[in-house]
């Protein structure tokens, strides 16, 4: 029995103690049954870019009762060998750019699982379509494209070698053209942080327009009139061989094949 209350005396002297010190009788949030503490993590694994072919380097940081074990994981699949708190990746190809790399630290505790961080590879320029040569009639545009494979692409075209300004589209549209451009040659460079890629050149043919083509010189103009007169309307063209076809309101007018057209005299007709 003395012993009994001698025990009880002791804890109270204990607790007391503890009290007047700060101390804190409630278990650590983050202890388990067995008195650990389970993992905390610190500092998550940051997202990486490297170019193809360079290694990727991933990081985590926690706390809890040691010893502390890791385990990274690639797209949710446990890497082998993969144990440590830092992780590099072999090599790196294009195919990698994307991946998410998660770390599961764990304890005797518990264990505790980061947030993923996504690796990006940065891949070099590949053309994939060619730009084509193109035949434009004197006055007409050309366009030339390109296609190209790769992260962040830049472009710059030129012509005959000689950068055209502003032309930093995967498509180039020439101005009008005129004799003088014809047997230009338009190739395309694209680039990124990693590396570049020149196009082949495509050779623009420029024809003159057909002499014979027709070619409107005067356009009919408008013409008011009062009821019961009759109103002329007048087109001038030039080619070879021309023949006319007027319309109202876009219907055929039977007979209206010269190069003027005189309306008949109607009460109201506009």
């Amino acid at each position: 029995m003395l012993k009994r209350i001698a025990g009880v005396l002791l804890g109270l002297v204990v607790c007391a103690v503890l009290s007047a010190c700060g101390g804190d009788v409630t278990p650590e949030a983050n202890s388990s049954p067995t008195g650990g503490v389970s993992p905390q993590i610190t500092t998550q694994p940051a997202t990486q870019t490297v170019a193809v072919g360079a290694a990727a380097t991933f990081n985590v940081a926690a706390n809890g009762t040691a010893p502390l074990s890791y385990q990274w994981m690639l797209n949710g699949a446990a890497i082998a060998g993969a144990t440590s708190a830092a992780y590099t990746t072999p090599a790196t190809t294009a195919a990698d750019s994307g991946d998410s790399f998660t770390c599961v630290v764990s304890n005797a505790s518990g264990n505790a699982t980061s947030s993923a961080a996504t690796l990006t590879v940065d891949a070099p320029p590949q053309i994939t379509t060619q730009p084509t040569a193109q035949t434009a009639v004197v006055g007409q545009t050309a366009t030339f494209s390109v296609s190209a494979s790769g992260t962040a692409l830049n472009y710059q075209w030129s012509r005959s070698g000689a950068v055209i300004a502003g032309a930093t589209q995967a498509t180039y549209t020439t101005a009008a053209t005129t004799t003088a451009d014809n047997g230009a040659t338009f190739s395309v460079v694209v680039s990124n942080a990693v590396g570049s890629a020149t196009s082949s050149a495509a050779t623009l043919t420029v024809t003159a327009a057909n002499p014979g083509a027709p070619q409107i010189t005067t356009q009919p103009a408008s013409q008011t009139v009062n009821a019961g007169q009759t109103a002329t309307f007048t087109v001038v063209a030039s080619g070879a061989a021309l023949t006319y076809q007027w319309k109202k309101s876009g219907a055929t007018i039977a007979g209206a094949t010269s190069a003027s057209y005189t309306t008949p005299v109607a009460a109201r007709d506009t």
